[in-house]
């Protein structure tokens, strides 16, 4: 139960972190495999937390001790590192974890976690089109409660059904668009 709660707060934090290291705005977030994975139209996020989770522990709880594994793109591994000590630093309960690093871009994580889903990141981003192999591997479960409500209130109808399967939510959106781009090339 504490790493559900720990990997709930953390995975809030990181997403709202990823959103403003990318200059989105701060409304975004991720997930785990024990408490659920983000969803987006295109990209999702492993693991279920929200800034408001976090704020809502005033109170100082021992949430004891423990291990983590997040999986984040390689790009973005040391800023990770960096806002989960800041997290820890800022939230002494749950000093007492252990949260390794390990760069898994949303283009493997999802491969990775069906390969041997126990082994596997307990917050991970994945692509939307992973959902139904993930949920039937067991690498995913429904939010409920306080994340479901979260989900739901702070994303677009868009990026809610992305990451629901079977009227179930499983995931913490990151985005609500397929981050399509386009190159243009004048000198051709």
């Amino acid at each position: 139960m504490r790493k559900k709660v720990l990997s709930v707060v953390l995975c809030g934090s990181l997403a709202a972190m990823m959103l403003a290291g990318c200059g989105g705005s701060s409304e975004s977030t991720s997930q785990t495999k024990s408490s659920g994975t983000p969803a987006s139209s295109n990209q999702t996020s492993s693991v279920a937390a929200s800034s408001a989770a976090s704020s809502s522990t005033a109170s100082v709880t021992d949430y004891g001790t423990g291990e983590l594994k997040v999986w984040v793109a390689d790009e973005i591994s040391e800023f990770t590192k960096n806002q989960i000590a800041e997290f820890q630093k800022a939230n002494p309960a749950y000093a007492g974890y252990t949260v390794t690093v390990e760069s898994v871009g949303e283009g493997d994580a999802a491969s990775n976690m069906l390969t041997d889903v126990d082994a596997g990141a307990d917050i991970y981003g994945f692509a939307q089109d992973q959902l139904a192999r993930l949920v039937s591997a067991g690498a995913l479960t429904p939010l409920q409660g306080d994340q479901l409500e979260f989900v739901k209130s702070n994303n677009d109808t868009g990026s809610v059904s992305a990451a629901t399967l079977s009227d179930q939510v499983y995931a913490y959106p990151i985005t609500s668009d397929n981050g399509y781009f386009l190159y243009y090339d004048k000198s051709v």
